[in-house]
């Protein structure tokens, strides 16, 4: 069975010391190395601004709201729900609570 086995290598990085400048490739994987390397940190608040900004500014306005919707469902599933659950309604005061809808009681 071995020659049916997969061979993978997979990267690991402690995203905490690394520089979020250093992903440049694609503004996706940037916005969600800020994501994964903020996200127990209170400055979070202020990188979800740069988070979404980028998305906006880089991506068709579908596909940006469909990242921002996927991290943002991640960060609610953290023990940082409550930051973001007042950014969320900070960034979208008009349409911030219909985001977070259910999240309070997640």
């Amino acid at each position: 069975m071995k020659p049916y086995m997969p061979d993978f290598q997979y990267f690991l990085s402690n995203a905490a010391t690394e520089d979020e400048d250093r992903y440049k490739t694609s503004v996706v994987i940037k916005c969600w190395f800020i994501v994964v390397k903020y996200i127990k940190d209170p400055v979070m608040r202020e990188k979800l601004f740069e988070v979404i900004k980028l998305l906006h500014d880089r991506l068709k306005q579908n596909t940006a709201v469909e990242y921002v919707d996927i991290f943002i469902k991640y960060l609610a599933n953290t023990d940082n729900k409550s930051r973001c659950v007042k950014t969320i309604e900070t960034i979208f005061p008009d349409r911030g609570a219909d985001l977070i809808k259910g999240w309070k009681n997640m």
